[in-house]
């Protein structure tokens, strides 16, 4: 998931499990099951890194709340979809959940003061350096002016990247980050999806229904 304000797709929180050279990690979306479901097994429950995650995310669960859609945040009107929450939110930065699924959109805000703002490229090459190494870049498209047309937006980039991680049946599974890079006016937003492949059809057309709505800025 997104780092801490948003800033960078989240590691796992396993360690000492192999990895190869095509970047395989643990786990899939049955570790996060567990987190929901309670101690599954005896080694689930003595590993200390899973008690921490589980603390996490009950702390987690019961700081969020349900949003009123549409939501006003980083100058933007945000349509939520039903069921999402808000997971964490400051100045610049705003993050929502999709339980029990455990699918992350955060949206960071770069204000520029000397109306000097970066373009939607430059912004995807520095985040790609810092934070997707090792990361397959799926593709990276800038978008057409029909597309940034409903977000009002002068100028997006998409790029989306993959990763193989390992489920607890030692399955490989595909790991997927999106991210929007949306100039508006002389604010650069940089929207990030984190999601598991095998779940981004289920939630497909309510990631793509909170993006398309910020379009009306209330900067």
């Amino acid at each position: 998931m997104a780092g801490a304000k948003g800033l960078e797709p989240s590691t796992s929180c396993v360690t000492g499990r192999r990895s190869n050279q095509l970047n395989y990690a643990p786990k899939g979306m049955q570790y996060y099951k567990r987190i929901f479901t309670g101690f599954t097994t005896p080694r689930f429950r003595k590993a200390p890194m899973h008690r921490l995650m589980i603390f996490l995310s009950l702390m987690a669960a019961l700081s969020s709340q349900l949003i009123a859609s549409p939501y006003q945040t980083l100058g933007l009107s945000i349509d939520i979809p039903n069921g999402w929450q808000i997971v964490g939110e400051s100045k610049n930065w705003v993050s929502f959940v999709a339980t029990p699924q455990l699918v992350t959109v955060s949206i960071t805000r770069q204000i520029s003061e000397s109306g000097a703002v970066p373009t939607p490229g430059a912004i995807q090459q520095k985040r790609a350096s810092l934070f997707f190494d090792g990361w397959m870049n799926l593709y990276s498209r800038d978008s057409t002016p029909t597309e940034n047309l409903p977000l009002q937006a002068t100028a997006r980039r998409i790029s989306a990247y993959g990763k193989i991680w390992l489920n607890d049946q030692n399955k490989p599974v595909r790991r997927v980050v999106i991210e929007h890079y949306m100039i508006k006016q002389n604010v650069a937003y940089t929207v990030t999806i984190d999601v598991m492949e095998h779940n981004w059809k289920r939630l497909e057309s309510q990631i793509k229904t909170m993006i398309n709505s910020m379009n009306n800025d209330t900067l």
